[in-house]
């Protein structure tokens, strides 16, 4: 399991629902984790989408932390990161190919890619992005993705191909609306 150190402690109990809609989503992702080997033969993928500071990270880290102890491998990073290990595979003397960078991508049983929308949105951005997306999808291995962007934004940086792909075998999409917790 490779989550980031603010939640490696968290506990389903610790996210508070401020709404209805909190509990029902923080719900059905205690069951996409508890049930997470149907997913994983479905491929069943996510879209956590909406305001910051609604907990979409700590929920996808929770959801990392529960197939963990089912024993199954997850990997949760932000896009930036996911294109700049492979952008890194280009310089010469590389510590690993561009093939073995985007094998790390497709090995996990679940990858979260967080913070979609947040780059500069270039070909280069999205064609690596796509690919890691494209070969989980075709290795029926499912992804969740998290963002600030609405859905048309979303569907218009990704395309719709992506997000149909993401919808396939039981793919969801949960909008996290409302005000941010933080600012609480």
């Amino acid at each position: 399991m490779m989550i980031g150190r603010r939640f490696v402690n968290c506990t389903w109990d610790d996210y508070k629902p401020v709404c209805e809609k909190a509990a029902h989503h923080k719900d059905v992702l205690m069951r996409y984790a508890n049930g997470f080997g149907q997913a994983l033969k479905s491929g069943a993928s996510g879209m956590l989408i909406g305001n910051p500071g609604t907990g979409k990270n700590m929920l996808a880290a929770l959801v990392c932390k529960t197939i963990y102890e089912q024993r199954f491998l997850s990997l949760h990073t932000t896009v930036a990161k996911l294109i700049r290990r492979v952008r890194a595979t280009w310089r010469p003397g590389a510590e690993e190919t561009e093939r073995q960078a985007f094998a790390a991508f497709v090995k996990p049983s679940l990858l979260v890619v967080d913070e979609v929308g947040v780059q500069s949105g270039t070909d280069n951005e999205i064609n690596i992005l796509t690919e890691v997306i494209n070969d989980r999808y075709e290795a029926v291995l499912p992804t969740m993705i998290i963002s600030n962007l609405t859905f048309d934004k979303l569907e218009s940086l990704l395309g719709p191909r992506i997000i149909d792909r993401l919808y396939d075998g039981g793919g969801f999409l949960l909008q996290f609306d409302w005000a941010s917790y933080r600012r609480r």
